[in-house]
């Protein structure tokens, strides 16, 4: 929001005033742009697949778990810069799945142990 210009509603509630960011008409894609099938054919093993998925990722929400630590690191790095130093390139971890096949990916993550939010 502090990059370019945005529209915004701003309403009070209780003791506090709300500000909830509006889209404009171009940000917002319309859904006859997508290439969609006309009737999607959904096997029941897929759909069968796709629930389990849901019910095993599925835990009560607790936003105090989730950090946005960008500013935090950004920070750090003009802290860095501003000594002289030169930040060190973030490493990135590629995974990659044993096959490109997908549904098999998908079956191989229903059979791992439920990780829990960091």
């Amino acid at each position: 929001m502090r990059n370019k210009e945005a529209l915004g509603i701003i309403r009070p509630k209780d003791k506090v005033i709300i500000l909830n960011r509006i889209r404009f008409a171009e940000e917002v894609r319309d859904y006859s742009e997508l290439n969609l099938p006309e009737d999607p054919v959904i096997k029941k093993a897929e759909l069968d697949m796709a629930i389990s998925l849901v019910d095993q990722l599925t835990s009560k929400f607790d936003i105090t778990a989730f950090k946005d630590t960008y500013t935090e690191e950004l920070m750090k790095v003009i802290q860095a810069k501003a000594h002289g130093a030169k930040p060190a390139a973030p490493k990135m971890k590629v995974v990659r799945g044993e096959t490109e096949d997908l549904m098999s990916q998908l079956k191989a993550s229903l059979n791992t142990k439920k990780k829990k939010a960091s």
